[in-house]
């Protein structure tokens, strides 16, 4: 079962629902009618049946509708944190990082990410490595970025290196 197959279930139910009684004068495009058809099949039940030019939905389609509504819900909510074109994207992003790392390595990839997203509030606030952990830990901010010399950091952060710095 794909979700593309639940989706396109879900938009023929809400077709019928809105076209009076879960009955419809529908006729579903072949593309459509063929992914109804694999779900049916999976799932091993049939989902609509046709009484004269109507398409009615079975019980096994309204069971199906039911479990998922939760689901339907779930991947919109995706849908809208991911969005497909990050120019309608507005959320706020906050990073965090020293000065120097600020000044001498992030010039141009904080130039990129402006450029990228450019309707974002984009904050970037300087701090010391011990801020900037403890202000990861407490969600203050959503990106942290220090320099060090060793592995001091004894945090249940993903650690993502990004390279060496040489021994004094």
């Amino acid at each position: 079962m794909e979700l593309r197959q639940f989706e396109t279930f879900q938009a023929v139910m809400t077709t019928l629902e809105h076209d009076g009684c879960g009955q419809a004068n529908l006729s579903l495009p072949a593309a459509v009618s063929l992914q109804i058809r694999h779900l049916s099949g999976e799932l091993g039940a049939e989902l609509f049946t046709r009484v004269g030019h109507k398409l009615v939905p079975t019980l096994a389609a309204e069971r199906l509708q039911r479990r998922l509504g939760p689901l339907v819900d779930a991947l919109q909510a995706i849908h809208e944190d991911f969005p497909l074109e990050t120019v309608h994207d507005t959320r706020l992003f906050v990073l965090a990082t020293g000065l120097t790392t600020l000044i001498y390595q992030l010039r141009q990839p904080l130039s990129e990410l402006c450029r990228k997203f450019p309707r974002n509030d984009i904050q970037v606030h300087i701090g010391t490595t011990e801020s900037i952990v403890s202000d990861l830990e407490l969600r203050r901010i959503d990106l942290g970025i220090v320099a060090t010399h060793r592995n001091v950091l004894h945090h249940p952060f993903r650690i993502h290196l990004l390279g060496r710095f040489p021994e004094h």
